[in-house]
């Protein structure tokens, strides 16, 4: 036999006095706090520690498998092969005006 729908709707409400407040409400929003804290610093932890393994990984390859010089001589070889001589390039990869974040990626990889 199915219910019937309910006549009435019956609100509760809870309140907290000043005894509640102080000594369980405190507590739990110190706690959330925490968690919350918690949360970020994992976060950041997880981020330093990518980029340290990538960072690990780079030298480890750069020290097995000379990376960096290998680098070095394939873009060297295509700015030949487009016409560029060795004074145009040295004198393109020291110029001033290159983008900063361009500028430390060629001195990272040693070009």
């Amino acid at each position: 036999m199915p219910k019937r729908k309910p006549d009435q709707v019956i609100t509760h409400r809870i309140e907290l006095g000043t005894w509640e407040r102080d000594n369980i409400a405190a507590p739990v929003a110190a706690t959330k706090q925490v968690s919350n804290l918690a949360g970020s610093v994992s976060g950041i932890a997880v981020g330093g520690a990518l980029a340290l393994a990538a960072y690990g990984l780079y030298w480890f390859f750069d020290s097995a498998f000379d990376i960096r010089s290998k680098i070095k001589d394939h873009v060297l070889s295509e700015a030949e092969e487009a016409g560029m001589t060795a004074e145009e390039y040295e004198a393109v990869m020291n110029d001033p005006r290159m983008p900063l974040g361009m500028r430390t990626i060629t001195t990272i990889l040693g070009l």
